[in-house]
């Protein structure tokens, strides 16, 4: 099952912690870090 886009859960040995981490799509840090177009941007 897929989470939905920002969530899922780290895993380390027997430790599971959910995380929600949304960020506003006009943030420059949503900018630099989303994955959903995966274009490579020249300068």
């Amino acid at each position: 099952m897929d989470s939905p886009a920002g969530q899922g859960i780290l895993v380390y040995g027997e430790d599971k912690v959910p995380f929600r981490n949304q960020i506003s799509k006009e943030s420059y840090i949503y900018e630099l870090n989303q994955t959903s177009n995966m274009q490579l941007k020249v300068a």
